[in-house]
């Protein structure tokens, strides 16, 4: 009985070896079923990684193909309409304005009560900071307006001390150019007052607040805003210098003439942002020309009259001619516009001879020449 219990035994693990057996190979053969089916589909696979490659390399070349002011270029949308940045240009220099009459009321005060028309004066420049204030907070806070911001800091290339140094030695020598050709032909007739380094130095600030003030309006807001709906750079060059001159029409002593010289100087300086990539520069030298005139000779601002000056222009000296215009200043002259004339020249020359424009802020790459 022993002996066939141990064959039953041995009868039993030869069966369960079998049965051990069977699953091990069924197990293998459903493993190599499952492995031979991605290596069946690999070639699809590598074909299809090879499809893509070539896409990409092929989409690559056609972007490098086209001009890099194409490929930046986003969907227009209602916003980029040319009316719409204009209107809201005019709305930001209204609330702007109304705002900063507090700064200009609370100084013309202190103006009186110290009998200094420094203070008057300082106060009607700093004034605009209401104009920075509420364009700045526009764009900051409608996120549609976002990409502008990068225009007015370093990052595009024009941005930088040099430039803006640049730009307020080329505002004086345009100015004083203007104003030496009326001295020589005794249009006007200077005499020194008083120089005074803080009064000096506080109002050269107070005159670049206003001036950036109107070119962060103008060439930074409207004039980006522009350039992403319209393909053409001299549309926004063009229309920002339309908007300029017409934001002077009510200052005295407006004529044809002071409104051509004002509109070629906008095309002056938007010109400097798209060829040289700078709006510092375009603010300095608009800097240097308003205090060139007003505070450091005494001539009229835009038709603005000087309340306070480093030199005075004697009374009854002025008349009007080619190179003085008795309400408005050197500006609405023929000599300025001349001048505007051959810095715009200038600029197009030196500027069409670049390769690189200025910085597409919706895409932050460079537009090419």
């Amino acid at each position: 009985m022993r002996e066939n219990k141990e064959n039953e035994d041995n009868q039993e693990n030869a069966d369960s070896k079998e049965n051990l057996a069977r699953n091990v190979t069924a197990q293998t053969a459903v493993g190599q079923s499952d492995s031979e089916q991605p290596v069946s589909a690999q070639p699809d696979a590598e074909q299809n990684a090879s499809k893509q490659t070539s896409l990409g390399q092929t989409t690559a070349e056609q972007l490098k193909s086209q001009p890099l002011q194409q490929q930046s270029k986003s969907k227009k949308t209602w916003h980029d309409f040319f009316l719409i940045p204009i209107l809201a240009g005019f709305v930001i220099i209204l609330f702007g304005e109304l705002s900063g009459l507090i700064i200009y009321d609370f100084m013309n005060d202190v103006s009186k009560k110290t009998g200094n028309a420094y203070y008057e004066m300082l106060g009607m420049y700093l004034s605009t900071a209401g104009i920075w204030v509420i364009c700045l907070s526009y764009l900051v806070i409608v996120k549609y307006n976002n990409p502008i911001l990068k225009a007015l800091w370093t990052r595009p290339k024009g941005n930088n001390v040099k430039m803006l140094l640049f730009g307020l030695l080329v505002g004086f020598i345009m100015n004083g150019s203007c104003a030496a050709a009326a001295l020589l032909h005794n249009d006007i007739a200077l005499s020194f007052d008083k120089f005074v380094p803080l009064e000096f130095f506080t109002l050269l600030i107070a005159v670049f607040m206003q001036s950036s003030a109107e070119e962060l309006l103008c060439r930074g807001f409207m004039y980006q805003r522009l350039r992403k709906g319209y393909k053409n750079p001299w549309v926004a060059i063009i229309l920002n210098s339309l908007v300029f001159a017409m934001l002077h029409l009510g200052n005295d002593g407006m004529t044809g003439l002071s409104l051509t010289e004002l509109f070629l100087t906008g095309l002056l300086f938007g010109m400097t942002v798209y060829y040289f990539d700078s709006i510092w520069f375009a603010m300095a030298v608009h800097c240097s020309w308003n205090f060139t005139q007003n505070v450091l000779l005494g001539l009229p601002n835009s038709g603005i009259e000087s309340k306070y000056s480093v030199f005075k222009l004697v009374d009854g000296s002025a008349h009007n001619s080619f190179a003085y215009d008795v309400s408005f200043g050197v500006e609405g002259t023929i000599a300025a516009v001349a001048v505007v004339m051959l810095a715009c020249a200038i600029v197009w020359f030196a500027g069409r001879k670049r390769k690189e424009r200025d910085l597409d802020v919706w895409a932050e790459k460079r537009i090419e020449a």
